[in-house]
């Protein structure tokens, strides 16, 4: 018999400030698509909803305070032993100055520079979606 495939809600946020940049976060080389950037978020805890995850990502990730507001996509992809749908809110830069907390890097980048970076696919079919 077959074992079922796990399944993770992933919530992410993109952050914009009153320029128009948007934040990214490069992930750590060590991990599972090392070095690629990404919008900052993360798995989704039990009794949270994907505003809360969102937002609480965020903080631990970059220690910035964002203000999430309203979805963007859910982008469904499947890797070889799991499966996640990728939730990606627009949110506004509330406060703190980002930092490289839960990544290895962390940058605002101008929508147009968005395409000069290495995103995993569920994040890039999100990138498709920012005007």
């Amino acid at each position: 018999m077959k074992t079922a495939v796990p399944h993770f809600d992933i919530a992410c946020a993109v952050i914009r400030r009153k320029d128009g940049r948007i934040l990214i976060c490069q992930r750590t080389p060590s991990g599972l698509l090392g070095g690629l950037w990404e919008f900052p978020g993360g798995k989704v805890e039990d009794g949270e909803s994907l505003e809360e995850a969102a937002k609480r990502e965020v903080l631990e990730e970059t220690g910035v305070r964002v203000n999430i507001g309203p979805k963007i996509a859910a982008v469904k992809h499947a890797y070889s032993h799991f499966k996640i749908t990728l939730h990606a809110f627009e949110a506004d830069f509330v406060s703190g100055t980002p930092k490289a907390l839960g990544c290895q890097g962390v940058k605002w980048v101008s929508p147009t520079d968005l395409v000069l970076y290495a995103f995993p696919k569920a994040n890039r079919r999100v990138l498709v979606l920012l005007n």
